[in-house]
């Protein structure tokens, strides 16, 4: 069944789209969107009444277009706890400047700057676009950013989510995908625009590959792990790709992926007991996890339309919207 949202509230300067990521909100009994625009302002809304609870344009941000990404203190270890009272909102810029982009903390209830990353141009950072990813395990946000006009500026950037130093920085090309962590936290999946994949051990903060896996097309969206088989990963390319890709651990990269299923133009995927992908080809696909196999499609809508990124809520469903502008729930297993 097709539904429309109840209410939308952004605000839009220019394409691409404004951007905006949900969390729950420590303490407030409800549910909390925190997202940023083309303007560079961030706003908090309650999710349940659409309401503005806060505003405001970050200094130096010409936009902001990453995801937003938020530690929640009731699920960090003391040292997290110690340093703040509330959750903690990471937002990262895209600003016309390739080198003097940022990152900024802010505290959740009422948007205070608690740090900024690059404030004062410290490092050449160009821009970011894909959504800060949060460690909890060692408190850090690793970041992917473009490389600047050569390709060479560093690009992965590991940050302290306690103060906002750099913990570490990697020259890896042009980042536009956000990093991914395996199940046990120690290693960080990361693709680039030419389409290498590099895995970084955490524990070290080193390259854990003596070179990158070559895809050949840029990585989509996220690197998932199966949920029982550590380092077999499931990820989708830009060439309308579904991979499976087991990493055998510390040396050279994974040969040859376990399987690679094409599906027109697919989206990022989500992994279950299957692999759910959507496709411009107007379908919802269901891919075995162990052989790649497409084993089932279901038309979404009248069909004319591309089917985006899937997401559930609590496994029983699958959520998807798609090009068309409508958002459809379909319950598990599909029919």
């Amino acid at each position: 069944k097709g539904s429309r949202f109840d209410w939308v509230k952004v605000r839009r300067a220019v394409d691409p789209e404004p951007t905006a990521a949900a969390a729950a909100e420590e303490g407030l009994g409800t549910t909390s969107l925190f997202g940023g625009d083309q303007s560079g302002f961030v706003y908090h809304v309650d999710a349940s009444t659409g309401v503005t609870l806060w505003s405001m344009q970050l200094p130096g941000a010409d936009a902001v277009q990453a995801a937003t990404a938020v530690q929640l203190r009731s699920f960090s270890d003391a040292a997290f706890q110690a340093a703040y009272t509330d959750d903690v909102v990471f937002v990262a810029t895209r600003n016309a400047s390739s080198t003097n982009n940022k990152v900024f903390a802010l505290r959740a209830g009422d948007g205070a700057v608690l740090w900024t990353f690059n404030g004062t141009g410290t490092y050449n950072v160009d821009y970011i676009v894909g959504m800060p990813y949060v460690d909890y395990m060692l408190n850090r946000l690793y970041v992917t950013s473009r490389g600047g006009a050569a390709g060479t500026q560093s690009s992965l950037w590991v940050l302290d989510t306690l103060t906002g130093s750099v913990v570490q920085s990697f020259a890896l090309g042009h980042l536009e995908s956000s990093a991914s962590l395996s199940g046990d936290y120690g290693t960080l999946y990361v693709g680039n625009q030419a389409g290498d994949l590099y895995a970084l051990d955490t524990a070290s903060v080193a390259l854990k590959w003596s070179s990158p896996a070559v895809l050949g097309s840029a990585l989509k969206g996220y690197v998932w792990e199966d949920w029982s088989v550590a380092g077999l990963i499931y990820f989708t390319t830009v060439d309308g790709n579904v991979w499976a890709l087991q990493d055998t651990g510390p040396g050279a990269p994974p040969a040859a992926p376990v399987w690679k299923q094409p599906v027109a133009g697919a989206s990022s995927p989500l992994v279950l007991e299957s692999l759910w992908v959507g496709s411009s080809d107007g379908k919802l696909h269901q891919l075995n996890l162990t052989s790649g196999v497409d084993e089932k499609q279901v038309t979404i809508g009248d069909g004319t339309a591309t089917v985006g990124d899937v997401s559930t809520e609590n496994g029983t469903e699958l959520f998807v919207g798609t090009t068309a502008g409508t958002l459809y729930k379909l319950p598990l297993p599909l029919p």
